[in-house]
């Protein structure tokens, strides 16, 4: 089945306690929900965009997008600084922005436009439970 990154981690808050949350993470674990969610929490991720919704025309669920941000999670670094695109203009940026969104399933937009805010948008979606599923990349936490 295709589970978009944004599903994987609805469903995860949706288990009752934390060590049922992450087994879920970790049993749907991808590197797009691995960077999705260091994006979310590290510490030295620094936004490169601004923090209000662009103007974006979302998807819809007939176009079967679930795959894209997994495809293209990588994207993630253009719009942090010392991601290696700190010399693109603001302008580029933003456009470039625009259109992945609108090239995301519509659920995983709006799961990238949280995360730069540093929220998962659903609840029982915590740092602590992102900590105790991948330890391994925990360790930049704010």
């Amino acid at each position: 089945m295709n589970v978009s990154v944004a599903e994987v981690l609805k469903k995860a808050g949706s288990f009752k306690d934390v060590a049922q949350r992450a087994k879920h993470l970790k049993d749907n674990e991808t590197k797009a929900l691995k960077a999705v969610i260091y994006f979310t929490y590290a510490k030295e991720v620094e936004w490169l965009i601004p923090e209000t919704d662009p103007p974006y025309k979302a998807s819809t669920p007939e176009q079967d997008l679930q795959n894209v941000l997994k495809a293209t999670y990588n994207r993630l670094r253009i719009y942090v600084k010392n991601g290696g695109y700190n010399e693109m203009s603001r302008t580029k940026r933003e456009m470039n922005f625009i259109e992945w969104l609108e090239s995301l399933d519509s659920e995983d937009a709006k799961l990238v436009l949280a995360i730069r805010k540093g929220e998962i948008p659903y609840p029982g979606m915590t740092r602590h439970v992102a900590k105790k599923a991948f330890p391994d990349i925990a360790g930049n936490f704010k």
